[in-house]
């Protein structure tokens, strides 16, 4: 049996070696958590420009449906003299960051068949908007916005004067230096500034 491996030369396998295995493997695992950190960043991100542009789209609605108040059926057992958007809720003030809002229809006063420009009861409560997991409204300076038909005339609470814009800022949770703040002018017009 000596006699016959002594014949043959001894030949290598061609393959991969222990050290060179571990080796890619290290290299493969590193750019794998590389790329799932950036995905989950970008998903954030994403879920930040997601909340931002749902809130814009539900300040146009708020505008729409003021604008739609008077052609609205006239057998309503409540009149709504106004749309608008309500951020503040019973556990928060002005200063702590929000998880949501409200749209509401002002509801006018039988007597003068005007409304208050105030979310004010449950009875007004149409909606409510959940904002998108890991954003939060971090910074506002009004508790409420209203569209006043028919034009529709933009009315905020607490006023900001006439040249007053109200501000909106929404930020990613775990990252507040990334943010998106929403403005909205006394006209009605919305722009955005991003802070990436």
């Amino acid at each position: 049996m000596l006699k016959f491996l002594k014949n043959k030369p001894l030949r290598f396998k061609e393959g991969f070696t222990l050290v060179e295995m571990i080796f890619t493997l290290a290299v493969i695992s590193i750019l794998a958590s590389i790329i799932v950190g950036y995905s989950h960043q970008s998903e954030t991100e994403t879920n930040l420009i997601r909340a931002v542009n749902q809130f814009v789209l539900d300040i146009q609605r708020a505008q729409h449906l003021a604008m739609l108040v008077y052609e609205e059926e006239q057998n309503q057992t409540q009149k709504v003299c106004g749309w608008g958007i309500y951020f503040s809720d019973s556990t928060s003030n002005l200063f702590s960051p929000l998880k949501k809002y409200l749209i509401f229809a002002d509801s006018c006063d039988p007597s003068s068949l005007k409304g208050n420009q105030i979310y004010d009861s449950l009875e007004e409560k149409k909606e409510e908007r959940e904002i998108l997991k890991g954003v939060e409204i971090s910074a506002i300076n009004i508790k409420s916005l209203v569209f006043v038909p028919p034009e529709p005339i933009v009315v905020f609470n607490p006023p900001l004067g006439s040249n007053g814009e109200a501000a909106i800022t929404f930020r990613l949770t775990d990252n507040p230096q990334h943010n998106i703040t929403v403005f909205i002018t006394t006209a009605g017009q919305i722009k955005r500034q991003v802070n990436f």
